[in-house]
């Protein structure tokens, strides 16, 4: 139930699940309206952090899990489908419902820059704070998200193979606003 789920692992409020990577774990409340995009979501939060410590010994080294925006963007990608007529899964072509919530005006919103250096810590203690704003939880997932997405399909996905690149850098514990300008060029131009 979601009172043992909070009672385990203490989540941040509005959580549905969370990751503890020293563990190779997620923890999800499974009475969930939302379960497939929780699952979906949470398991790519996991995959990830398992792919990129697979060398280590000792899986709680945080330097070595995927950047926020890495990470989160992809995990609302998977947590974004749409049903087939099949009843399969095709991801990456819903839409966050946190980015329903993005302001209009991109200057609301951290910059890619501020986007891509923001770690996971200090997302996990915004996620703990709550709080509200351009730099709200919700609105930096959104933000994440909706990177991910561009860098996937913008231009007919021209973009893909610098995010291909990027991904390689993160598995190898390089990833960062560096390896971002090196993969993705000039930030501030894909900002305006």
């Amino acid at each position: 139930s979601t009172e043992d789920f909070v009672r385990r692992c203490s989540p941040a409020p509005g959580s549905r699940g969370q990751v503890v990577p020293a563990k190779r774990v997620a923890l999800l409340g499974k009475d969930n309206p939302n379960l497939f995009e929780t699952i979906f979501h949470f398991g790519t939060l996991l995959l990830l952090d398992c792919a990129s410590t697979a060398d280590l010994e000792e899986h709680s080294d945080r330097r070595r899990l995927p950047s926020f925006w890495f990470a989160h963007g992809y995990a609302e990608w998977f947590a974004c489908f749409k049903r087939t007529a099949a009843g399969g899964f095709q991801f990456g072509e819903g839409i966050s419902e946190s980015a329903l919530r993005l302001p209009r005006s991109p200057k609301e919103l951290p910059s890619l820059s501020e986007l891509i250096s923001l770690s996971r810590d200090d997302f996990q203690k915004k996620m703990e704070a709550g709080g509200t704003g351009p730099q709200s939880p919700q609105k930096l997932q959104a933000q994440a998200w909706a990177f991910v997405y561009f860098l996937k399909t913008a231009d007919g996905g021209r973009r893909r193979d610098a995010l291909r690149a990027y991904a390689k850098a993160e598995f190898a514990g390089k990833g960062g606003l560096e390896a971002a300008k090196e993969a993705f060029g000039d930030l501030d131009a894909l900002d305006a």
